[in-house]
């Protein structure tokens, strides 16, 4: 009986850490979409605001402005992100034994 019920413990030990790998992996990839996705829209934002501001003959001056408004925040925006993700800790916990030491006996 012991026997049966270590190798049930072990095998739900098993797909525990299976279904915790495949959830981290899952939003590993969400977040690098998520990241990919805003850095593409603000690269898109950056050299919009950049046509306006390099040619400001074609557009009138209060969007030249705005675009150059547009730009800053833009750039504060994405340093911000960086530093955001550079100094939080890890929203995702590592992938460790789901059994303790303790609960073994």
């Amino acid at each position: 009986m012991t026997d049966e019920r270590e190798a049930e413990r072990l095998r739900q030990e098993r797909e525990t850490f299976e279904v915790q790998k495949s959830q981290s992996r899952w939003w590993f990839g969400l977040r690098f979409a998520t990241a990919t996705t805003l850095l593409a829209l603000a690269i898109g934002v950056f050299v919009i605001s950049a046509l306006i501001i390099l040619s400001p003959d074609r557009y009138s001056p209060d969007a030249v402005l705005g675009s150059g408004f547009v730009m800053l925040l833009d750039l504060a925006a994405l340093v911000g992100a960086a530093l955001s993700a550079l100094l939080k800790p890890s929203s995702q916990p590592s992938l460790s034994p789901v059994t303790h030491m303790s609960d073994r006996d």
